[in-house]
């Protein structure tokens, strides 16, 4: 029989002699109209459980209505009920759960009538501490909100309130609870669906039931496929007890919101959240506040892949190009610690993803200088916060340079430069006082630079601008100043007027994104992204289609969030690095190395 509440004594406590168990039935000539009860000395059964006992001496002439022990130690009351279960003139009780070793228990029987209670005589016992509580099995097997749950098993504490009950992580109802048996009910605010396991904690012991309670809601039954590229693939999930509408499902892949494209009652349409971990990660859907988690994983896979870290003394603002196969970056800056520049050279081989250091430029160490590779030569000058107008001459065979003429118009940084024809480009910069916005062509044949036109269609460019290559064309995105005015992709062409046509508009704010963002063409596609200044943003990447038009946002840069990066493109393959990695206002240089592949499946 089940525990019930500690008893309250509604009308007379008698508390006898009999206490000291020295009493006998010939001591009570005259019939009582209560019962008379004896507890007898509790047996050790193996130093862990205890045998109580009791002996009914007088039944008395009122209605009895319960009888069984009560027992405390440490501050802790259990009561036992046997009403209806056991021989009335002497019963017994095994306590074989909830004794705590090196503590000593006081115990009593008791006789309830429908008019007074009467307790025995009190008697004290220890124990080495009973055995932990197990579960062997539950009924039934699934259910829903409001159903009980029967646990069997054994050691389990009699007093309610010594058991608690989870269903995965929920919290769930204590109904009852016998040595042998737990009842639970299903709370109505189970976040969970699904399958989960039954944890019973008793007295200070928590123990897990080996199978596992279905609770009856939505489940998943599979996902296809199992294997996709972050922020691109598309996932079907396939199960039952899907929210017809969109914004009722919730789908979490390694703890990501995926995005609900499309929902039926039978399977939801997702694709893979922009930053997720890679590896096999689980899927998650929840609908009207239960969680469903599937048992299998999802293998999820990037497109980005961290290469062997620049080896030189880290910097940003630097030059790089590339030249027969190879990468060369001349220069930066170490912008945090006294405007430190440089003037080494180094080589980079994108076969064996080395590096390796060669003459360094004779000139003074700069950052933000501008180049352009024309004719088997590279050109390269200016830049610097002294805003130097020296220009040089590179032959990449001979690893020699040579001084040309000075650039003629007014010192600057952050300039553009293409080539078209058999022409060198120098477009805008900072000068000292304010941002430039003059074209400049240079004629290699006779080392001279012409001043050809200006633009005014956009603010004048800056090292903060975004500027690339495609086709042996450039092309600039302009860094925007302004929260209204739309941003656009320009195209360099110098036979037109203003020397810059529009070809589309840009879908995002590129003000929100570093200076300069990365930017790379692979298979007449534009990747280009960033991350604003601070802990708050997030390195988003889009992507351009040139032949058709379209924008497309992808997976986000790996590198977290970064600025002043560098980035180029070379065997369709694009690298992103010499960056400052932004960490809750925190800025440090990274030697980091990325490479993106969009052959990756």
């Amino acid at each position: 029989m089940t525990s019930a509440n500690p008893i309250h004594i509604f009308s007379l406590l008698i508390i006898l002699c009999l206490f000291s168990g020295c009493a006998k039935d010939k001591d009570f000539p005259i019939k009582k109209s209560y019962p008379l009860i004896r507890t007898e000395a509790p047996v050790s059964t193996d130093g862990k459980a205890v045998m109580l006992s009791a002996k009914l001496l007088s039944e008395g002439n009122q209605q009895i209505t319960d009888y069984g022990f009560i027992w405390e130690g440490n501050g802790i009351t259990f009561q036992y009920s046997l009403f209806n279960s056991k021989s009335l003139q002497e019963f017994e009780l095994l306590v074989d759960s909830d004794l705590e070793k090196g503590v000593e228990y006081s115990c009593r029987a008791f006789v309830k009538t429908t008019e007074v209670l009467v307790l025995g005589n009190s008697l004290n016992f220890s124990s080495e501490g009973t055995e932990k509580p197990v579960i062997l099995d539950f009924f039934p097997k699934s259910g829903g909100t409001g159903d009980t749950i029967t646990v069997i098993g054994k050691h389990f504490s009699i007093n309610r309130n010594r058991n608690k009950a989870l269903l995965g992580n929920d919290s769930a109802y204590i109904i009852s609870a016998d040595f042998d048996t737990v009842k639970v009910m299903v709370p109505v605010s189970i976040t969970k669906s699904g399958g989960v396991k039954i944890t019973i904690g008793s007295g200070s012991t928590m123990v897990v039931s080996r199978d596992e309670f279905i609770i009856d809601g939505h489940r998943v039954t599979s996902i296809s496929p199992r294997r996709g590229i972050i922020g691109e693939t598309e996932l079907t999930i396939y199960g039952t007890g899907f929210d017809p509408r969109i914004t009722h499902n919730k789908v979490m892949i390694g703890g990501q919101h995926a995005f609900v494209l499309e929902a039926e009652p039978t399977q939801l349409r997702i694709r893979l959240p922009y930053d997720l971990q890679v590896g096999n990660l689980p899927v998650s859907v929840t609908v009207r506040n239960q969680e469903y988690t599937h048992a299998e994983t999802v293998e999820i896979i990037s497109r980005w892949r961290k290469l062997n870290p620049f080896p030189g003394q880290v910097r940003v603002a630097g030059y790089f190009t590339i030249i027969n196969g190879m990468g060369y970056h001349i220069g930066g800056a170490d912008l945090y610690c006294c405007n430190n520049t440089f003037a080494d050279v180094w080589q980079y081989n994108f076969d064996t993803d080395s590096w390796k250091q060669l003459n360094d430029f004779p000139g003074r160490g700069r950052d933000d200088a501008m180049g352009f590779y024309l004719g088997g030569k590279l050109y390269y000058g200016t830049g610097s916060q002294q805003r130097y107008v020296d220009i040089w001459e590179y032959t990449p065979e001979l690893d020699q340079w040579k001084q040309l003429s000075d650039f003629p118009g007014a010192p600057r940084k952050g300039s553009a430069a293409f080539t078209s024809g058999n022409y060198g480009y120098l477009i805008s910069g900072s000068t000292s006082v304010s941002h430039s916005n003059e074209i400049w062509r240079y004629m290699p044949l006779t080392d001279t630079w012409e001043i050809v036109g200006r633009t005014t269609i956009f603010r004048m460019f800056d090292s903060r601008d975004t500027h690339f290559t495609y086709n042996g064309e450039g092309y600039i995105i302009p860094f925007n100043f302004s929260a209204t005015a739309p941003v656009k992709l320009y195209k360099f062409n110098p036979w037109v007027k203003d020397y810059f046509e529009a070809v589309t508009t840009v879908p995002f704010d590129i003000s929100s994104n570093s200076q300069p963002a990365i930017s790379f063409v692979l298979n007449d596609v534009l990747y280009i992204g960033g991350a604003t200044y601070g802990s708050a943003a997030e390195p988003k990447v889009w992507t351009y289609h040139f032949k058709t038009g379209e924008w497309k946002r992808i997976e986000n840069f790996r590198g977290g969030i970064t600025t002043m990066k560098k980035s180029f493109s070379y065997k369709n393959k694009g690298y992103v690095g010499f960056m400052v990695n932004e960490t809750e206002g925190f800025r440090e240089f990274s030697p980091d190395i990325w490479v993106y592949d969009p052959e990756i499946q």
